[in-house]
């Protein structure tokens, strides 16, 4: 469990690194994740699903999720610290907030493809996520 949530929260730092901008490249990385979703057997996440069956009952998750979750925020609030120096997103945005509410949508996004929501919509609901921290935004020349 811990293996595979450190495996992807790299997956997606790695395609967050890889983007034109910053905002480029955590755009990239949600769509990435929501067609790796889409592109697996089942759709599933291994995190996401066994959070959402076992809670905060089984102490092996609950370690491999407190563990792994540091990997993919701390990058998450450096990229929009980044993104906000160079105009991308609104001066008032807090990274270390915006970072949890995109990781928190993140695992919403998982959790829907579990349930086969479209792509098409999976990929809106991600770009609206980034838009509310953009609205207003004035890149630096």
């Amino acid at each position: 469990m811990l293996r595979y949530n450190i495996d992807s929260a790299s997956r997606f730092v790695k395609n967050s690194e890889n983007g034109a901008t910053p905002l480029g490249g955590l755009r990239r990385a949600l769509i990435s994740h929501i067609v790796r979703r889409d592109g697996a057997a089942n759709g599933t996440c291994l995190g996401v699903g066994s959070i959402c069956e076992f809670g905060r009952r089984d102490p092996e998750i609950i370690a491999a999720s407190e563990e792994a979750a540091p990997l993919i925020l701390r990058p998450l609030v450096r990229t929009l610290a980044l993104a906000q120096a160079v105009g991308e997103i609104r001066a008032d945005v807090d990274p270390q907030l915006a970072a949890e509410i995109l990781l928190t949508t993140l695992n919403g996004l998982k959790v829907n493809a579990r349930a086969r929501m479209s792509i098409k919509r999976l990929k809106e609901i991600g770009s609206m996520a980034l838009e509310a921290f953009t609205r207003g935004a004035t890149q630096a020349r």
